[in-house]
């Protein structure tokens, strides 16, 4: 069992991905089917939108018909990495380079890929052959800062996630790389600013949301997390993120029954979540419920068991070590 703020934390070495959706599915209807070409353009658009079978499909027609086609080979292991089938797209692009070497686009996606797989050493080589090329693109810049990143490079990493955001403004691996690398230099105001771009870009992102908040503890700006939070919610209110950010805040606050309204949202969204319940049951305690914290404390174990040991380590469940209810709980599991 990893709670929700536990695995966030662990996510903290990004790996490249896809930088958005450009395009949106009825693009496909402009395209020339007719073509003398692969659709690469068509494929990456089925990816973006994660519709990889399609893509695949499209790439290998075309390569029955024309086995050796450069951009065809490329494309198959960019569908491969797309869908999170990294080594067998690296090993399609490896051969892809073997028969035509220096390409730019397939030693991109060779980065991209050797990214993924956390190979920061040979993902930094392959970003920087493919940018021998010019003009660079905004998707060989951020490999590159990627590569620079997970090297633990964050000055250079920005660097080079600046140069893709100045080629594509909503290069959203770009900006959320440019914003955990100031995040690590602890660059915390400039990094808030680029953790909310990013958030305007994908509001559904839950590490989002995370990174705002520990932005705005590392600033001591409580009021100021509320603020954004609540404004956040509003932009999209089926985030949770934005929930457990927001009900953080209150507990600093000493805000109990705000934090519970928050929790009581969150169960709306999704009543299976039993971190939901454990911080609830904080709340409670705090405010002096413990009947209302043990009950909610049975809810979180009765989704995921395994939240007995957190309930062990929180020391707010103390006062509660002689409470029948309390005592109870453990004897049940």
């Amino acid at each position: 069992m990893i709670k929700y703020k536990k695995k966030i934390a662990a996510l903290m070495l990004l790996a490249t991905c896809l930088s958005g959706c450009s395009y949106d599915l009825k693009d496909l209807q402009n395209l020339n089917k007719k073509s003398s070409s692969v659709d690469t353009k068509g494929i990456t658009i089925l990816c973006e939108h994660k519709k990889y079978t399609e893509a695949m499909k499209i790439v290998d027609d075309y390569l029955k018909k024309h086995p050796d086609d450069r951009v065809a080979l490329c494309d198959k292991g960019y569908v491969l990495v797309a869908q999170g089938k990294n080594e067998e797209g690296l090993l399609q692009l490896v051969k892809a380079n073997e028969k035509y070497p220096n390409d730019d686009a397939i030693l991109n996606n060779m980065s991209w890929a050797c990214n993924n797989l956390k190979m920061y050493k040979l993902a930094n080589s392959y970003a920087d052959q493919s940018l021998k090329k010019e003009p660079n693109t905004a998707e060989e810049l951020s490999n590159k800062g990627t590569a620079l990143f997970g090297l633990k490079d964050y000055k250079k990493a920005e660097s080079y996630y600046t140069k893709a955001i100045e080629k594509k403004s909503t290069d959203k691996t770009a900006i959320w790389g440019k914003a955990l690398s100031l995040y690590k230099e602890k660059s915390y105001n400039k990094s808030l600013a680029y953790f909310k771009k990013y958030y305007k870009l994908d509001s559904s992102d839950m590490e989002a949301s995370y990174y705002i908040e520990k932005c705005y503890i590392s600033l001591h700006d409580v009021d100021g997390a509320i603020s954004t939070f609540k404004d956040n919610i509003i932009v999209n209110p089926k985030n949770k993120g934005n929930y457990f950010a927001l009900g953080d805040m209150y507990v600093k606050k000493e805000d109990y029954s705000s934090a519970i309204s928050c929790y009581d949202n969150l169960a709306e969204i999704d009543s299976e979540d039993p971190e939901i319940y454990f911080e609830k049951a904080i709340c409670l305690i705090k405010s002096g419920d413990k009947d209302g914290a043990c009950e909610n404390l049975k809810i979180a174990l009765n989704y995921d068991s395994d939240y007995i040991d957190d309930i062990k380590e929180e020391p707010a469940f103390d006062v509660l070590k002689d409470y029948d209810k309390f005592k109870e709980i453990f004897n049940a599991n």
